[in-house]
C-alpha cells in the first residue's frame, strides 16, 4: 500500500477497526486500542472517528443538533446526547445519571453511558497523538454522500447494502475484506469506518460540512464539531 492518505475509525467490542485510503488502494484494520492507530499512518494525517470528542457543559451539543437536523425524523435517533464530563467520567450508569442529573436537569441513557470507556480512552490518546484527529458519524456521512439520510437502518440487510453500494459508488469497495480477521467487528462497525474514512478524505481536500456551519460568537464551544 503507498501512503496513507487518511483513515476512518469506528469502534467495536475488542477495540476499533480502521478503514485507510491511500491514492489507489483501500485497506481496513483492527487495533485493540486507539492508541494502535498511531502506528497505521504518519504524523499529520486525518484520521476521522466515530466516538464524541467534546463535552458540553449543558446538552446538547450544538453540532449534535446540527447532525440530528441534517438526518431527519428517522436517523435522528442514532445520535445519543453526549454526557458532561462528570458524567463519563462516573464510575458506574447510576452514578453518572444522578450526576447529570444534578448538573443539568437530564440523565444518561444507557446506550450514552455505555459509550464512556470508549470516550475517555480517546479522549486520553488525542491528545497526544500526532494524527488529525476528527469527530465524525457516520450517518451524517452517509446522509450527505446519499444525498439525503439513508432508508433502512445499518443493522438490516437492506441498510447494509444501501450504505455498501454507496460506497462502492466513491471508490471504496469492501468486498474484498469479506471474511478478514478483524477482532470482534461487525458489517456495521467495517461500512461506518468506511464511511468515516470518506468523510476524513474530504476533510484533507477541503470538502467536508461542518455542522454546526461555524461556532457561535465566543468561540467557547468551537471544537464542538461533527465533519460530515
Amino acid at each position: 500500500m503507498g501512503d496513507v492518505l487518511v483513515i476512518g475509525v469506528d469502534g467495536c467490542p475488542d477495540g476499533w477497526v480502521a478503514v485507510l485510503l491511500d491514492e489507489d488502494r483501500v485497506d481496513v484494520a483492527h487495533v485493540p486500542a486507539a492508541a494502535g492507530l498511531d502506528a497505521l499512518a504518519p504524523a499529520g494525517t486525518v484520521t476521522a472517528i466515530d466516538i464524541p470528542m467534546w463535552f458540553p457543559e449543558r446538552p446538547p451539543r450544538r453540532s449534535e443538533v446540527a447532525a440530528r437536523a441534517l438526518l431527519g425524523a428517522g436517523r435522528a435517533s442514532s445520535i445519543f446526547p453526549t454526557p458532561v464530563r462528570a458524567a463519563v467520567d462516573a464510575p458506574d450508569h447510576a452514578t453518572a445519571n444522578a450526576v447529570s442529573k444534578r448538573l443539568t436537569g437530564r440523565g444518561v441513557s444507557a446506550q450514552a453511558y455505555a459509550l464512556t470507556a470508549k470516550i475517555r480512552e480517546v479522549d486520553a490518546w488525542r491528545h497526544g497523538t500526532a494524527l488529525d484527529v476528527r469527530e465524525v458519524h457516520p450517518e451524517t456521512s452517509f446522509a450527505v454522500l446519499l444525498d439525503g439520510p439513508a432508508r433502512h437502518a445499518k443493522k438490516t440487510w437492506s441498510g447494509i447494502g444501501e450504505r455498501r453500494r454507496a460506497l462502492t459508488s466513491v471508490g471504496i469497495d469492501l468486498t474484498p475484506f469479506e471474511g478478514a480477521a478483524l477482532g470482534r467487528a461487525a458489517v456495521d462497525d467495517v461500512v461506518d469506518a468506511a464511511a468515516a474514512a470518506w468523510t476524513a478524505l474530504r476533510i484533507a481536500r477541503g470538502e467536508a460540512i461542518r455542522l454546526p456551519e461555524s461556532p457561535e460568537d465566543g468561540a467557547s464551544d468551537s471544537g464542538d464539531v461533527i465533519w460530515a
